[in-house]
Formats: C-alpha cells, structure tokens, sequence
C-alpha cells in the first residue's frame, strides 16, 4: 500500500512540473479607439475604399510562448472580447525573431471565429503592435440592397507581459 501512494505521489508531481512550466505571454489592448481602414464590395462590382477607425472593448491574448503553429498544445490562443466573450484562437505562422534575425520582434499570427466573422490578428512581441483584420458579409436582402461583402483592418498599441 505504501508503494501505491509512492507511486501516486510521484505521479501527481512529475505531471504537475509540466504544466508549471509552461509559459504565457499576454496581451492586453485596453478598450477604446482603435485606427484602420475598410474595404467593401458589392456583387455589381463596385469597390469602396474607407478610412476610419472603430472602439473596441478591452481584448486579452494568453498566447503559449513560443507558440506551435496549427498544434492543439501549444498553438491554443485563449483570447477575451470585453468581460463577457471568451473564444479560442489558434497559431497559424510564428516569427520566432531569435532564428531569423531580420527582424528584431517575434510576430504571432492567430487566427479565430468568434462569431460569422473570420478574424485575424497579428502580434509583435515584446513591442505589442496588434492588428486586427476580419472579413464578413452584410446581406443585402436585408437591407434593401446587394450584398456586400467587407474587410475591416484595426491597429493598436498594447501591452505585452510574461516575455
């Protein structure tokens, strides 16, 4: 009996030390304006280009470091709209900058589907540029009109913890 809870006991530990030192890099973009652009196309071929801008609410970012691109251990981004909306993310491409030193900031590229929407975020770390780019489509029998379809490209300076 005595070796079972040796056994358990050292079981318990060793699968712990892992999950212990698995490291997080967060990102947070405090709510408010973001400063982008859109493009929207309509299914009788005309094109508008728009300078504007949108107000999010606060978006948080726990990104594995460093990230496993497409891997569901290590590629997970566990991301945050607001106080309500949580959803997954996952790694699509990693510029680990300490390989390819052309640059002087790794970059994550993350990839989710919170909604109808696809979205698409690029991150510099530790510098925390974030750009947000998602694409969708307004129905046009909803609104009396043709469809249209829309990319809307937002970027912002966060702040970058756990590097």
């Amino acid at each position: 009996m005595k070796k079972f809870y040796i056994l358990s006991l050292t079981i318990v530990c060793i699968s712990s030390f892992g999950y212990s030192s698995e490291k997080f890099v967060t990102v947070m973009c405090e709510g408010g304006r973001w400063e982008g652009n859109s493009i929207d196309s309509t299914v009788d071929g005309k094109t508008e280009f728009t300078t504007n801008g949108t107000g999010l609410a606060k978006t948080t970012y726990k990104i594995p470091y460093p990230p496993k691109p497409f891997s569901s251990e290590g590629g997970i981004v566990k991301m945050s709209y607001g106080d309500d909306e949580k959803y997954d993310g996952i790694v699509t491409y990693f510029y680990d900058s300490a390989l390819f030193p052309a640059a002087q900031n790794d970059y994550v590229v993350i990839n989710a589907k919170p909604q109808q929407i696809l979205e698409r975020h690029m991150i510099l770390i530790p510098s925390g540029e974030v750009h947000l780019t998602y694409s969708k489509i307004y129905g046009g029998a909803l609104f009396g009109g043709s469809d249209t379809i829309t990319t809307q490209s937002y970027a912002k300076k966060c702040t970058v913890s756990g590097f």
